[in-house]
C-alpha cells in the first residue's frame, strides 16, 4: 500500500495498524486531526502510518456488523490529517487507502466486501465518484464488485 507525495509524485509505502491506547495521546497532542478520537477508545480504530515511523496520516473507525444474514463493516468515522486535505495537501490517497483497508477486512471476515457508511451530506458525490459507493438512501454502500475495484485502485 502507498500514498503519494503531492509535490513530488513519489509513492510512500504505508501500513495500517490498530490504534493502541498510547496512540490517542499522540493524536491529541499533535493536533493534526479535527475529531476527538479519544471518544472512540475501545472501538475498532486503525491508523495509516508511513512504514518505519509512527507518523499518522489518517484514521478510520469501523463497526463490525456480524449479524446472521446481513454481515458488513460500517465506517463510523474516517479522517485524513489536516495537511492531507484540500488543494495544498501533502499526501494523496489517504482516504482511499483507508477505505480499501475496510474492504479487505470485510472480505477477510467473509462479508464479501460489504462496506457501509453515512457521510457528511456534502461528501456524498465524492464517495460515489471517487470511491465507487452506491447511494442506498440511508447511506452509501460498497458491494463485492465495488470493493474489489476500490481495492485494486488503492493497493
Amino acid at each position: 500500500m502507498y500514498i503519494e507525495d503531492e509535490s513530488t509524485g513519489n509513492q510512500i509505502t504505508v501500513e495500517i495498524d490498530k490504534v493502541m491506547d498510547n496512540d490517542y495521546d499522540i493524536i491529541k497532542e499533535l493536533g493534526r486531526f479535527d475529531f476527538d478520537w479519544d471518544e472512540l477508545k475501545g472501538e475498532l480504530v486503525y491508523k495509516l502510518v508511513l512504514v518505519g515511523t509512527n507518523d499518522i496520516e489518517g484514521l478510520i473507525a469501523i463497526i463490525d456488523h456480524p449479524e446472521e444474514g446481513f454481515r458488513y463493516l460500517e465506517v463510523k468515522l474516517i479522517e485524513s490529517a489536516k495537511e492531507n486535505i484540500g488543494a495544498n495537501k501533502k499526501y494523496t490517497r489517504v482516504a482511499g487507502t483507508l477505505l480499501s483497508f475496510a474492504c479487505r477486512e470485510a472480505f477477510r471476515k467473509g462479508y464479501y466486501g460489504a462496506v457501509f457508511l453515512i457521510p457528511k451530506t456534502n461528501l456524498v458525490p465524492l464517495y460515489i465518484k471517487k470511491y465507487g459507493f452506491k447511494n442506498i438512501g440511508r447511506g452509501l454502500w460498497l458491494d463485492i464488485d465495488a470493493s474489489l475495484e476500490l481495492m485494486s485502485k488503492f493497493q
